[in-house]
């Protein structure tokens, strides 16, 4: 408000003439705007606004009698100037509205402006974190250069001290409606300085002061925090109160970096200037209140002392008086005179800001003494006691410095008596072997002084208890503590390691940046050998209270009850007023708790209690997906909770969805004929087939191909086209168009009522009552070998017939044109070019994610969660188009089965859905859950979800991009906050997603792409000989025959074979390589385009002059190809492709050579070649 009423009085004095003179005649600076809060009705009271002064809520009725009043005390000088502000304020545009949406942001409210920029609160639609958009204007500028500079200043400046933990968080820019750009900013649960002298916290003296040990540790926090901004090369330019922040322990955040400077680069003042002035000028220094453009680091220094000063006095001006202030905070005896010196007006005499926190730094206790086994603390002279950090049953942890590396550790110090070496042993091995951002290291055993001492990393936090302790944690923070925890549960369980003693005293919660971490290993032990009852008795299991056993589940639980007791202050179970605990009686969250915490999330940890072992998370992986899948909070929906038709239709296409599979065979309903993609058959086929340019079409290939769809939609044309229909049923039909007969079958291979395959193939082919045998078209749909059998059967009534499909289908060229076998085996789905993902396939994926198919969804309660509709809309996107191509194109080239357009519909309605239902989106989302989050929901994850059953996906799980060893990927992310906001939580999982959604093009930089994560390196190489087998492509497969067939380490430019029936011969163990040069061999193509198909070469052969022949299949391409390159042959996996290998080469031994080479056991090679009738001998 404050902001407000200063822009509109800077303004009138700007825009009234003569007004800003009028208001200082007389007495000095008349106000006449003021702030206000306006109640519109009689009923309305203000929440929260006791920090607002006397006067400032103003009901609507009594408004006009204070504006009355208040403009008859001013002084007549500024009469003259009443008419000139009416028609001032009248002629006021109207406010605009408020953008509902903000790229992928969802615009919540306005916050006003901060500098140029307009400010929005907002949430990304895939999310539920609060962000804040500073949106700035590119256009109206004199100098675009600048003000680009002025815009991305703050973002430089974020991005700069992302790491420090002293500002908020940054996501990357872009621009909005081409004219603004976006800065996306999240901020951190923080209170400022101005919303702390308001609320009086902490407590104050009757004065409204700050005690001054209550203040030290911020104001020293304060001043270190300005000096890490000076040391990364910032200034601040525009310190306030508003603009310093800090936690619940006192650490200081500073936001608002709009006005900064980057020092070694050229200053933005000069773009900066606008009309009304910045939130920070009443507060800068003397040097710089005329232009910032003069503002240095002791400039920032002079305005965080003002802002901590008016704090510490309980000062809430907005134009403070800095003499007035300098003069009241030398009266506090160790901060006064430091903050004074700050506010120097000359610059040069002040402290630097390291100084001043060095000055303000509350004195540490020293170390109390520590008696007994603790005399001779250090292992040795390297490190020095700091001061005890704590002390339970088993040993006193102390706080220690390793002089030499210039860090803290924790030494833990075991008690006699309590645990044996044996014991500190296997606590430290465990430790050891248990490397995890979330659990504690251990870096050192010594077994002196006895019973001996750890040295473990020093983890600067407190404990769960202290943590649930602390005010205005919400339930996002306990679940993001919660989630880490389980992150290194999972670790020790996946070394068959249980914790057995998990607790709030053993879990830790950084003080940085809120993260858990998991401590004290004293009572891990290997899961075989868990049966003793130890750990802290409430928070144990029942079945180890009963048995001693212990369990992965049983660590679960004892996390669950941490958790429970630290987030709602009790146990989960009931506790009898004698303090006896029952385990077998959960007490559930009372309506209170489950608002304030939200009842998902208590859903989950309540389970992790469950009394039967069995009704747990059966892990600690499952109970964090759980947790990841729990909304920070529930909003209420923005529209109704919409069923878009479309998503069970696609679900009716996966062949083994729970609605069941109808939707997708042949063209029954409406659906299928929208979803239908046209093909060759439609394109080429179907005009010959209607204009009578043939008399038998034979469509063979396997079911699902799309056969049946075709012969309804030639049915369909010539009906269009005026045919008489004759006969129809289910098997088929007869039409007559012109004169010429028409007659179709579906499909042969079956009977069809009292008509065996036999009988409906003749009821096609004999001539039907009234047709002109002349003038006939037969379209029969069937298997191949069913359909050879049947015209070899009956050769001697169609001879002609059978001997015209025999040749075509042995690859002959045809004698009769009029005769065609249509073989859609040969049919690929996926188009040839990688990047032009146009194929039949590609079109069927348009058709199921066309943007009218989806638009249903708009206005949906659950639009921006639901996995299903982001998923379509990716699909439309190029990258995720390319990479479902390369995926079906595989498959293709692997040959293993040729996908039909049933399977790649299938394996697409996966891809899509996951089998999930709107209702299940709906469900899930009013229950708290994130319908995105957990395993198969979104698309990187569904296509190669092993749960799913389906064909092509089945197979894709083979060639995930998961298990591709991508060390780029991994060290690019390394480098990148947006791929990895935590590098602590950068685990397996974490990579696996990274490289599945690199593969989709949900990220990628020009070094790295989606090739860095084929599982077939070289399928690009692979497609372009398959286009142009040249040169290239044959010496790279020869050299990696030669090295396959000759020599591992063979280089040359032919084809060597070593002939190993001179081993047995040669005692010296050399061995003899015939060399055969590349002229003789032939690359090329096979499998050449067919008729009315989409195909193409689909392999290659290489062929030498002697005849032999090897068929170079993807894989086989993908071996020589790795082998060239300087790989071992090693996996049985390819012992098959192995053995076509060798056979080949066997058949080269046989061939004449000009060339042999002969090499010995030290790796040297004599070469022997044929001149003229001459054997000449090389040395190499």
């Amino acid at each position: 408000m404050a902001h407000v009423a200063r822009v509109l009085a800077s303004t009138l004095d700007k825009r009234i003439p003569g007004f800003a003179d009028a208001r200082r005649e007389g007495r000095r600076n008349i106000h006449i705007v003021s702030e206000k809060v306006l109640l519109s009705h009689e009923s309305l009271r203000l929440s929260g606004g006791e920090w607002l002064p006397d006067g400032a809520v103003v009901r609507l009725f009594d408004a006009p009698h204070e504006l009355i009043a208040a403009d008859a005390e001013l002084p007549e000088v500024l009469a003259p100037m009443r008419e000139n502000v009416l028609a001032y304020l009248l002629g006021l545009s109207k406010r605009e509205g408020i953008p509902s949406q903000i790229g992928p942001y969802k615009i919540l409210q306005s916050m006003g402006r901060a500098g140029i920029a307009t400010t929005y609160a907002a949430r990304h639609e895939g999310g539920n974190e609060l962000v804040v958009l500073r949106c700035s204007p590119t256009t109206g500028w004199a100098d675009p250069d600048s003000a680009r500079r002025a815009i991305l200043r703050e973002y430089d400046a974020l991005r700069r001290l992302a790491d420090s933990g002293r500002v908020w968080r940054v996501d990357p820019y872009f621009t909005w409606n081409d004219d603004t750009i976006v800065v996306p900013i999240i901020p951190a649960p923080t209170s400022s300085l101005t919303m702390s002298i308001r609320k009086a916290l902490p407590a104050r003296t009757p004065d409204g002061r700050v005690a001054e040990a209550a203040a030290e540790a911020l104001v020293s926090d304060a001043f270190a925090a300005l000096a890490e901004v000076h040391a990364t090369g910032l200034l601040h330019r525009g310190l306030h109160p508003d603009r310093v922040e800090f936690t619940t322990d006192y650490r200081v955040r500073f936001r608002d970096f709009f006005l900064a400077r980057i020092v070694e680069g050229q200053t933005i003042a000069p773009a900066l200037a606008e009309p009304s002035p910045d939130l920070g000028a009443p507060f800068r220094a003397p040097e710089c209140r005329e232009s910032i453009a003069t503002a240095m680091e002791a400039s920032d220094t002079y305005s965080l002392a003002l802002a901590l000063s008016c704090w510490l006095l309980g000062e809430a001006s907005r134009e403070p008086d800095h003499d007035g202030i300098r003069a009241r905070i030398a009266g506090y005896p160790t901060l006064g005179p430091v903050l004074a010196e700050c506010l120097d007006p000359d610059a040069l005499r002040r402290p630097s800001p390291s100084q001043a926190a060095q000055r303000t730094a509350p004195e540490r206790p020293a170390p109390r003494n520590i008696v007994g086994t603790m005399q001779n603390v250090e292992p040795d002279e390297r490190y020095t006691t700091v001061r005890q950090l704590g002390e339970g049953a088993t040993a006193i942890s102390l706080l220690v410095h390793d002089k030499e590396l210039d860090r803290h550790f924790c030494l833990k110090q075991f008690k006699e008596g309590v645990l044996s070496a044996e014991d500190i042993r296997r606590e430290f091995d465990a430790q050891d072997a248990l490397v995890n951002a979330r659990c504690a290291r251990v870096y050192q055993y010594w077994p002196n002084p006895k019973p001996g001492r750890l040295l473990v990393e020093y983890i600067d936090g407190r404990d769960l208890a202290d943590y649930g302790r602390e005010p205005n944690h919400t339930m996002q923070d306990f679940r993001t503590v919660a989630i880490d925890v389980l992150d290194g549960l999972a670790a020790a369980h996946d070394l068959a390691l249980l914790h057995r003693d998990l607790s709030p005293s053993n879990i830790l919660v950084k003080r940085d940046n809120d993260r858990g971490v998991l401590i004290d290993f004293g009572l891990v032990t290997p899961n075989a050998m868990a049966r003793t009852r130890v750990g802290t008795p409430a928070y144990t299991a029942p079945e180890v209270d009963q048995s001693g056993r212990w369990s992965y589940t049983a660590d679960i639980y004892s996390l669950g009850v941490s958790l429970i007791r630290s987030i709602l202050g009790r146990l989960p179970y009931q506790v009898s007023a004698g303090g006896q605990l029952n385990k077998r009686v959960i007490v559930p969250p009372t309506p209170d708790e489950a608002d304030a915490w939200g009842r998902p999330f208590l859903d989950v940890l309540f389970n992790a209690v469950h009394y039967d072992a069995s009704e747990r998370p059966g892990s600690a992986r499952s109970m964090r997906d759980d947790l990841t899948r729990v909304v920070a909070e529930v909003s209420e929906p923005s529209g109704e909770a919409k069923i878009n038709p479309t998503v069970d239709m696609v679900r009716s296409l996966y062949r083994a969805s729970t609605i069941g599979n109808a939707g997708n065979r042949g063209l029954d309903d409406a659906f299928a004929r929208e979803t239908y993609a046209s093909t060759q058959l439609d394109s080429a086929l179907l005009p010959a087939v209607v204009a009578g340019a043939l008399d038998l079409v034979v469509l063979t290939g396997n079911p699902g191909d799309g056969k049946t769809s075709f012969l309804a939609q030639v049915g369909d044309a010539l009906d269009r086209a005026g045919a008489e229909t004759l006969e129809t049923d289910a098997a088929g039909w007869r039409k007559r168009q012109d004169g010429r007969t028409y007659a179709a079958v579906y499909d042969a291979s079956e009977s069809h009522g009292s008509l065996s395959a036999d009988g409906l193939l003749r009821r096609a082919l004999d001539i039907g009552e009234g047709d002109d045998p002349a003038l006939r078209t037969i379209l029969i749909a069937a298997n191949d070998g069913r359909l050879m059998q049947f015209f070899e059967d009956n050769q001697d009534l169609y001879g002609e017939v059978w001997a015209e499909l025999r040749r075509q289908r042995d690859g002959r060229p045809p004698k009769n044109p009029r005769i065609g076998i249509v073989d859609l085996k040969r049919r690929s789905l996926a188009s040839p070019q990688m990047a032009q993902p146009d194929g039949l396939g590609g079109r069927i994926l348009e058709l199921l994610v066309g943007q009218d198919r989806w638009s249903a969804c708009e206005g949906c309660a659950s639009y921006t969660v639901c996995p299903m509709r982001s998923n379509a809309e990716a699909l439309r996107e190029q990258p995720a188009r390319e990479a479902v191509n390369e995926l079906v194109l595989i498959s293709h080239l692997r040959r293993r089965r040729r996908a039909t357009v049933r399977d790649v519909r299938s394996a697409l309605a996966w891809l899509i859905t996951g089998d999930r239902s709107c209702q299940d989106v709906h469900v899930e989302r009013e229950a708290g859950l994130d319908p995105r989050e957990g395993n198969g929901r979104v698309l990187h994850d569904l296509a190669f979800d092993m749960a799913a059953d389906d064909y092509l996906v089945r197979e894709w799980t083979e060639i995930d991009p998961a298990i591709v060893a991508a060390p780029s990927v991994e060290r690019e992310a390394r480098t990148r906050q947006d791929l990895v906001p935590d590098l602590g939580l950068f685990d397996g999982k974490a990579v696996a997603e990274l490289q599945r959604r690199l593969f989709f093009g949900g990220w990628s930089t020009p070094d790295v792409t989606r090739s860095d994560v084929r599982t077939y390196r070289y399928l690009a190489e692979y497609s372009s000989a398959l286009r142009d087998a040249d040169e290239q492509s044959l010496g790279h497969l020869l050299l990696g025959l030669s090295r396959v067939l000759g020599m591992p380490g063979y280089v040359g430019t032919g084809l060597a074979v070593r002939d190993r029936a001179f081993d047995e011969r040669i005692s010296t163990g050399s061995a003899v390589v015939k060399e055969l040069p590349a002229n003789e061999f032939e690359l090329r193509p096979i499998g050449s385009e067919i008729p009315y198909v989409e195909s193409f070469p689909d392999a290659l052969q290489l062929k030498h002059t002697s005849g032999s022949a090897l068929a170079i299949t993807l894989d086989t391409a993908e071996l020589l190809f790795r082998v060239a390159d300087g790989e071992i042959l090693g996996d049985s996996a390819s012992a098959g492709v192995q053995q076509e290998i060798f056979g080949f080469g066997n058949d080269l031994l046989l061939s004449p050579s000009t060339a042999v080479r002969i090499v010995d056991t030290t790796g040297r090679s004599t070469r022997v070649v044929r001149d003229g009738a001459r054997i000449v001998r090389e040395s190499k």
